[in-house]
């Protein structure tokens, strides 16, 4: 999160003069054109928040209950890594439909948080699903609207 503080400006505009500490500026057109197309792909929070959480590495893979359930609309999910794993985590209707991909890649070993916004559906309960390496786990929330 660090790294990206200072990116945009309250208007929205890219801060020219953003210099993230480490050698890293924002200063040209080509950096403005990425950080547009991030927020009109509405996947800027998830660039935010999916990030390590803890120092320590986790001994077991996990999935946690959403925080806060219920939630209106915005809540995050929590999960361990014990190692380097190929994860999905996809969110769906009591139809058993998918609604939401909210991760589909490769993650360090770690522990992760995912925001989930749910704006734009239905009140009532909602699965999500993980699947890292062997790991499957599923987990219910509740949108209340």
């Amino acid at each position: 999160l660090d790294f990206w503080t200072g990116l945009a400006n309250s208007d929205g505009t890219v801060n020219a003069d953003y210099n993230a500490g480490d050698g890293i500026h924002v200063n040209n057109a080509g950096h403005r054109l990425l950080y547009e197309r991030v927020i009109a792909a509405g996947v800027w929070n998830s660039i935010l928040n999916v990030r390590s959480a803890h120092a320590s590495l986790p001994t077991a893979f996990a999935l946690e209950q959403n925080f806060p359930n219920p939630f209106n609309p915005v809540t995050t999910i929590r999960f361990a890594l014990p190692q380097s794993a190929n994860v999905s985590m996809k969110v769906y209707n009591m139809l058993g439909q998918e609604v939401s991909v909210l991760v589909n890649g490769q993650l360090n070993a770690g522990v992760h948080d995912v925001p989930f916004n749910a704006t734009d559906l239905a009140s009532g309960m909602y699965l999500y699903r993980i699947q890292a390496g062997t790991f499957t786990s599923v987990k219910k929330m509740m949108l209340i609207k």
